[in-house]
């Protein structure tokens, strides 16, 4: 449950600062529109609990590449060509991965 999964991201989350002392980057992809069965819990809730936990805890930081590059089937659009196949950014996406990441890190608050 999405619940569960930011319990969990948060224990995970509070491990890495307890113990390396170090900051959590979490980073949520473009979103697929899966055909089939609807899932039992929509993604954005999942996101949701990433988002809150970015704002609640000053170690870590939320990018969504959805806020940059909207669904897969945008950045499949010749238009912005950023994927090499249906999982995989290419060059061009990696740079656009690169400097969205770069700006989350070097803000004093975190990309929602």
């Amino acid at each position: 449950s999405p619940t569960t999964f930011g319990e969990t991201l948060k224990v995970a989350t509070d491990y890495i600062s307890a113990t390396a002392g170090g900051c959590s980057l979490l980073v949520a992809g473009p979103r697929f529109d899966t055909p089939g069965s609807p899932p039992t819990y929509p993604e954005e809730y999942y996101y949701a609990e990433m988002s809150a936990l970015a704002v609640a805890d000053d170690h870590v930081a939320y990018v969504n590449l959805a806020d940059l590059w909207g669904t897969f089937d945008n950045v499949s659009q010749a238009d912005l060509d950023f994927m090499h196949d249906t999982i995989h950014p290419n060059a061009l996406g990696h740079a656009s991965i690169g400097d969205w990441l770069a700006a989350a890190l070097f803000r004093s608050q975190p990309l929602l």
